[in-house]
């Protein structure tokens, strides 16, 4: 089969939380690769993906002459499972991570529906909306359905991924006049004979 890929339906999402977001500004994430907007789409696990599932089955049926291939790339990937890396991002716990991707800049409005210029205005951890294409693919060996991003709108703001911890609730006041004067910690730690003891 010629390398191609082919379009099908475009569908609504449902509410996701937003990671990875990439839709101001493209980034290639592979060196020499193509430059894309995209957003990894973090659904609950309970969220109902059947509209989005349906679409990709449909295009894949399509596409692959009826037969889904066994060696299959679904877009819907388990959160709890790590990834290629062997690393489980934050906040995919719990959820099913679907890629949406486009090199034409996405519409991104707010809940109003006015556009939003600043990019401070829509980021990671952010919750969203999604009008996406599913399309199915069969590029150097590798088999799949993939999401295409269309348009995106902003429905509430979420706590950005490694947001800093609020120090009041880490640490506990210091009673100074309790305090051990032979150290904090318990037994003083032994000192090093060679400074070079560190290297």
């Amino acid at each position: 089969m010629a390398d191609k890929n082919y379009i099908g339906k475009r569908v609504y999402t449902p509410v996701f939380r937003a990671a990875f977001a990439h839709v101001f500004e493209p980034k290639s994430f592979i060196t020499g690769g193509d430059k894309k907007y995209s957003t990894v789409m973090l659904f609950p696990k309970d969220t109902d993906l059947s509209e989005m599932k349906q679409a990709g089955k449909e295009i894949a049926l399509s596409f692959f002459n009826g037969v889904i291939p066994k060696k299959f790339t679904s877009p819907f990937k388990d959160g709890d499972e790590p990834n290629d890396e062997g690393n489980i991002h934050d906040g995919f716990p719990g959820c099913i991570a679907v890629t949406a991707s486009s090199k034409s800049k996405p519409g991104v409005v707010d809940e109003s529906v006015k556009p939003i210029i600043d990019r401070a205005e829509f980021k990671s951890g952010d919750y969203a909306i999604a009008t996406v294409t599913a399309a199915a693919y069969d590029y150097l060996g590798k088999k799949g359905v993939k999401f295409y991003l269309n348009n995106l709108q902003k429905v509430k703001t979420g706590e950005p991924f490694g947001a800093a911890v609020d120090p009041t609730k880490e640490f506990q006041a210091i009673n100074r006049a309790d305090e051990d004067t032979e150290g904090m910690f318990g037994e003083q730690a032994a000192q090093p004979e060679d400074k070079d003891e560190f290297l």
